[in-house]
């Protein structure tokens, strides 16, 4: 599902590192009854973490309760393209994108790619397995 090219140690670091937060993306915690809360994300990990896949029967029992976590999927792309470096996660983003498939069908397969991505980035930096990274 993912890139095909080895990552290098350098590569790996710099697209997983932690972003100044003048390169944050912004996304938005929207609730029913307090509106939308702006997120600020500044890591690849950050972006996984708030990616939460809800489904119809969850929204529905929440009701005025419910929050939906949101990022805009072509943004994220053009995020992960240009201010995390990793052009090989943001074309798999942006091919999912492309299927322009309703935005809590698309979430799943965002949070997969970015879950994909940063195990690739921790078999690199951590090829023993050891934690420290």
């Amino acid at each position: 599902m993912m890139s095909t090219t080895a990552l290098t140690p350098e590569e790996a670091a710099r697209f997983n590192r932690t972003m100044d937060p003048t390169e944050e993306l912004i996304g938005g915690a929207l609730n029913p009854m307090a509106g939308t809360v702006p997120v600020s994300l500044i890591s690849v990990a950050d972006v996984e973490a708030f990616l939460v896949p809800q489904d119809g029967a969850a929204l529905v029992e929440y009701g005025v309760h419910a929050t939906v976590n949101h990022v805009e999927p072509r943004s994220l792309a053009r995020w992960v393209r240009d201010i995390v470096g990793d052009t090989a996660l943001a074309d798999e983003l942006d091919a999912i994108v492309a299927d322009e498939e309703p935005y809590g069908k698309q979430v799943p397969r965002l949070k997969l790619a970015l879950a994909d991505r940063l195990a690739e980035y921790k078999a690199v930096l951590d090829p023993e397995g050891t934690g420290e990274d």
